[in-house]
């Protein structure tokens, strides 16, 4: 939404109420956008950079953007959007004043009920700061043992971004005959269209809407394809890293990534076979070693602690720590067993207490889970915050 002080600077006005016709075409466009069926929609409103502007300018945004955000929050035709607003972007460095006005905005547009669509305003908003802040979510999550190293990849980025649970950008249109992103949303623009439009924002109007979009229209086959391109080296990279992993670790064979969708009792009947094939390795461990003995190769001692060195498994038939108390015997001398190390947790109970020892043969069917209740669990922090925020006068 670039050209509202050089709209401004044209009539002769100044430049905070070219900022308000700005905010009033924002309306329109998304209204347009709407209509037209596109199911979300993002405004570049402020960002981070526009801080630096004199004082009394920014004093001005702050106190222009608190008002429309409240004005927004009551607008009639904006809860007939049927969409959900989002305020999304840094606001800590924005003033209490914007905050609490956007935490009342986004609170105000869940309790509508289901939406059809999203709006997201980008408010002290940069996408290296977005980009920054989703690295250092996830590398909170692995310092805390709450994600394994493995799981932190590009999807898990998306999750946590301020634009999580938006589709990629398709189209990126800039007004004013700028022809630079400006920060933003570099990560989701990837394999966008992009359209610069010589007209000021205030100016741009829905035949402006119209030729971009058919721009797109024209483009939208070859822009899938590349994506389509992308998605697939980026999968493939995971495998190759998560294989390599393996590797390192010693595994028999990589731990496979059992996505939400697959069946979970099929993912815990695949541990458990896993955990009655290594039963089975060391029953016949056992039975050769009591031929041994019985054939005078090994002495009674010997053969003793080469089955207790064996034996990590549970005697009360499910999977046990091999340090894991009186029910479970201690482990092998190297500390592996045939898979590459013994499994941690019992998985006989439930699903959330599946092993998950990267370096077993065991695949791994919470991982995904573990993915989605940790963005699950920052979602509700982020919540609890908004109705905090919510209550600020």
């Amino acid at each position: 939404m670039d050209g509202n002080r050089r709209f401004a600077d044209q009539l002769g006005q100044k430049r905070i109420d070219g900022h308000t016709q700005g905010y009033n075409k924002m309306k329109q466009i998304v209204q347009w956008c709407l209509e037209l069926g596109i199911s979300c929609v993002s405004v570049y409103a402020f960002s981070i950079d526009n801080f630096r502007r004199p004082a009394d300018e920014v004093d001005a945004l702050m106190e222009l953007a608190a008002a429309k955000f409240d004005e927004l929050a009551h607008d009639e035709d904006a809860k007939r959007w049927g969409a959900e607003l989002r305020v999304v972007g840094d606001l800590s460095r924005a003033p209490p004043a914007i905050q609490a006005a956007a935490a009342r905005l986004m609170q105000g547009s869940k309790e509508q009920g289901p939406t059809r669509s999203v709006v997201n305003i980008c408010f002290s908003y940069t996408s290296s700061q977005e980009l920054q802040h989703a690295v250092q979510q996830a590398a909170a999550g692995v310092a805390q043992s709450q994600l394994l190293p493995d799981d932190v990849t590009p999807q898990l980025l998306q999750q946590v971004m301020h634009t999580r649970e938006c589709p990629p950008v398709d189209l990126l249109i800039r007004t004013s005959g700028e022809q630079r992103l400006s920060d933003f949303l570099l990560w989701q623009s990837s394999h966008a269209l992009l359209q610069w439009d010589t007209c000021l924002w205030p100016e741009f109007g829905y035949s402006n809407l119209l030729r971009a979009l058919l721009a797109w229209q024209a483009a939208a086959g070859d822009l899938l394809q590349l994506r389509l391109a992308a998605e697939a080296a980026v999968a493939a990279e995971v495998v190759a890293q998560q294989q390599a992993a393996a590797r390192l670790s010693g595994a028999s064979s990589p731990p496979r990534v059992v996505w939400a969708d697959a069946r979970l009792d099929e993912a815990l009947q695949q541990q458990l076979l896993c955990a009655s094939s290594l039963l089975q390795d060391y029953q016949q461990h056992d039975v050769l070693a009591g031929q041994q003995q019985q054939q005078g190769i090994l002495p009674p001692e010997a053969l003793a602690q080469q089955q207790q060195q064996g034996r990590w498994w549970s005697n009360a038939g499910s999977w046990g720590s091999a340090k894991g108390g009186s029910s479970s015997s201690s482990s092998s001398s190297n500390g592996s067993s045939p898979c590459g190390s013994s499994p941690q947790r019992a998985a006989s109970a439930a699903l959330s207490v599946i092993s998950e020892d990267a370096a077993t043969c065991c695949p791994h069917p919470c991982s995904q889970l573990r993915v989605d209740s940790y963005v699950a669990r920052l979602e509700q922090q982020h919540l609890s915050r908004l109705q905090l925020l919510a209550t600020v006068t």
